[in-house]
């Protein structure tokens, strides 16, 4: 959750996201305990489902300041006051977000779920 290619998402009461980020948040000015911390934090997986005249708005949006910055297209859907609805996993994920990110995928792939070796 520390790594900057790792999105991280927190939520409102209803489950709705607040804000992504791909820094560790929330900033704490006091001190907190850091397993508590990322409890409140989420690691963001991104599928998203828009209606079309939304889709449509954001298309011909230009970025948000705040997409520009933390170079998380979300960013712009949550500045123009799309809600998004978060349903949690309790399964891990793993992103491609590096060259080297690519091999350990490729790994997990080739032993499969159970941590035997597959074909």
């Amino acid at each position: 959750m520390k790594s900057p290619n790792t999105a991280k998402i927190g939520l409102n009461q209803k489950s709705e996201a607040l804000y992504f980020s791909r820094h560790p948040i929330p900033f704490t000015r006091c001190d907190f305990d850091p397993e508590r911390r990322y409890k409140a934090i989420l690691k963001h997986l991104g599928i998203y489902a828009y209606r079309t005249s939304f889709l449509g708005e954001f298309c011909s949006s230009s970025p948000s300041e705040l997409e520009l910055m933390e170079g998380l297209e979300q960013l712009r859907a949550l500045s123009l006051g799309a809600r998004i609805k978060v349903v949690k996993v309790d399964q891990e994920s793993w992103g491609v977000d590096t060259p080297e990110d690519v091999q350990k995928i490729e790994r997990l792939m080739k032993e499969g779920r159970n941590g035997s070796k597959g074909e």
